[in-house]
């Protein structure tokens, strides 16, 4: 039997938790001894995918190539081993991987992980050894580096990021209001997990997708430089019964959740051959009240109700809302509900004319934001930390009263999802347009300006895709701009990670509004837009104001919003 993992890294030595990769590189070493060498590494910063980088502290500056050595933190001293055909490369700008030996040197800035089971072999959470000062601090500094690296001038320096303004469990952990697990008949060995037997293997594992070793990431890596794509990936999955960053009450209904699909046979979904029944399980857990709102979402393979694992299902579900009243949970689950996995029909070449069906309770539950409530659905786009969300949104509205304060704008909302940023300018705007491509989405975001006490007169939502067909984008969006009464004085912009498309950019300066907020999950796509949008003695806009803000503690992720004014060139 294979198992994979990585090394889990504890102040002055490395435990080896498995592995047919570690066995595998073992042999490589001795059939090929000078394939890895050892070198002492100094750790400077933390990179945008969340991997430290640091240097050879014996090479010469100008032949000193970056080390990427997952798992480090910013000022450790570290014996690494790194592989020789890398050394000698002539490429010295692309940092080459480095496995982590020994701590030599811990920094001041490394602490002990709130999750001592998983860190180091769970792919969720990168930072929880380094000091959340210094993740903030490390954060600042890649946007203020990306905004330089690109020569865009911000009129006023780049703010402070906003962190979590409680270290507790209301903070740092215990933030996320969503968490996606994947079932899989695929397991993630560790220690733990070893049986005897070497031939007996799991047929039902419930948790999150590992980290890839070292050694998996530099292959990959390599092969996709090569190839210019690459698609492998496996299908074991870490059993998972806990996790720091979702509330205790979902724990349970995790743990409950897999005990139960255990006692009922529940077939997971194999990767392999596209057989099996339960694909993923989804806990939501809202904001609102002293009770919060929780949401369990069942992704299946199929939803013919009278298939045996769809009772088994529904047996699972009677069982689990009688347990979780028994137990006294905190938090109400009012709503469970089994989605068809269109992927899953896909590979098996299946349609299924209903998609989405009601298992308990309501199709939906409340969230906040700012105050405003919002319907979210099983699959709606949601921030996943509703408290920094509304620091985020916040600097939004500040931003709005200060710089537009002669009369209230009309806001073009693009990218608007459920409505929750532009459902959140409202007491400040005078009239709101929303854009969004999901037809579901556009329909939540009707029904929560509704909610929120919105006229459809003050806020509309629109069905556009601006990613493609730009005739009917231009079409729409500057037939708009024409009429007085829709004409935008603000857009906000809040595109996926990919970032805005060029044919967009170049509608967005057509379309001249006074201002624009792009809001940006990504900072490097960002600023890629922004040097269009903002470099240059004739370019349209300058950047007033850039506010990061840490949207994930112990995560890479971050959230930039930046300010732009159009130029009276």
């Amino acid at each position: 039997m294979r198992r994979w993992t990585t090394p889990l890294v504890r102040h002055g030595h490395a435990r080896s938790v498995c592995t047919a990769a570690s066995q595998l590189e073992g042999a490589a070493a001795a059939t090929h001894p000078q394939a890895k060498r050892t070198i002492t590494a100094t750790i400077t910063s933390l990179d945008e995918d969340g991997d430290a980088i640091g240097y050879d502290a014996s090479a010469p500056v100008h032949t000193n190539r970056p080390l990427r050595v997952p798992f480090a933190v910013p000022g450790d001293t570290l014996a690494v081993q790194v592989w020789n055909k890398d050394l000698v490369r002539s490429d010295f700008t692309s940092a080459m991987f480095a496995q982590l030996e020994t701590i030599e040197q811990p920094s001041e800035h490394r602490v002990e992980p709130l999750c001592s089971k998983f860190f180091g072999i769970c792919g969720g959470c990168k930072h929880q050894n380094v000091r959340y000062a210094e993740q903030l601090e490390q954060k600042q500094r890649r946007v203020e580096s990306m905004f330089t690296d690109r020569g865009i001038p911000v009129t006023e320096p780049i703010r402070r990021i906003q962190g979590v303004e409680s270290e507790g469990d209301a903070g740092l952990y215990r933030y996320r209001n969503k968490m996606e697990f994947t079932c899989s008949t695929g397991r993630w060995m560790l220690d733990d997990d070893k049986t005897e037997d070497e031939e007996v293997l799991p047929e039902f594992t419930l948790g999150l997708f590992p980290v890839a070793s070292v050694s998996t990431r530099r292959a990959r890596t390599q092969k996709k430089r090569r190839n210019g794509r690459h698609r492998e990936w496996n299908s074991r999955i870490l059993s998972i019964d806990s996790c720091v960053l979702q509330d205790a009450s979902c724990d349970w209904l995790l743990q409950r959740i897999r005990s139960l699909c255990e006692e009922l046979n529940i077939k997971a979904y194999d990767f392999h051959t596209h057989d099996g029944f339960l694909k993923n399980v989804v806990l939501r857990r809202g904001t609102v009240g002293d009770d919060k709102e929780i949401m369990v979402g069942f992704v299946t393979t199929t939803l013919e109700g009278e298939t045996e694992q769809q009772q088994r299902l529904n047996q699972l579900v009677e069982t689990l809302v009688r347990d979780f009243d028994l137990e006294q949970q905190t938090g109400n689950v009012v709503s469970i509900v089994q989605q068809v996995d269109e992927e899953a029909l896909r590979h098996r070449r299946e349609t299924a004319a209903e998609k989405q069906r009601v298992l308990f309770g309501r199709d939906f539950m409340y969230d906040s934001i700012l105050g405003h409530h919002f319907e979210v659905s099983l699959d709606s786009f949601f921030q996943p930390n509703s408290t920094q969300a509304s620091q985020l949104y916040r600097v939004i509205q500040e931003q709005i009263v200060e710089r537009m304060s002669e009369k209230k704008p009309i806001v073009w909302d693009l990218f608007c999802g459920v409505g929750s940023i532009g459902i959140c300018m409202g007491p400040h705007v005078e009239r709101l347009i929303g854009f969004e491509i999901v037809d579901a989405a556009v329909e939540k975001a009707r029904k929560n300006a509704e909610i929120n006490g919105y006229t459809a007169e003050q806020m509309q939502f629109r069905r556009l895709d601006l990613s493609n067909h730009w005739s009917e984008v231009e079409s729409q969006l500057l037939t708009l701009a024409e009429d007085p009464a829709t004409r935008p004085d603000l857009i906000i912009v809040d595109p996926p990670r990919a970032g805005l498309h060029k044919k967009l950019i170049t509608l967005l300066t057509r379309l001249a509004p006074a201002q624009i907020c792009y809001v940006s999950c990504n900072p490097e796509t960002q600023v890629r837009d922004l040097e269009l949008l903002c470099c240059g003695e004739t370019a349209p806009y300058s950047v007033e104001m850039v506010q990061p803000v840490d949207m994930l503690p112990h995560t890479p992720h971050l959230e930039t919003v930046a300010w732009l004014e159009r130029r009276h060139n």
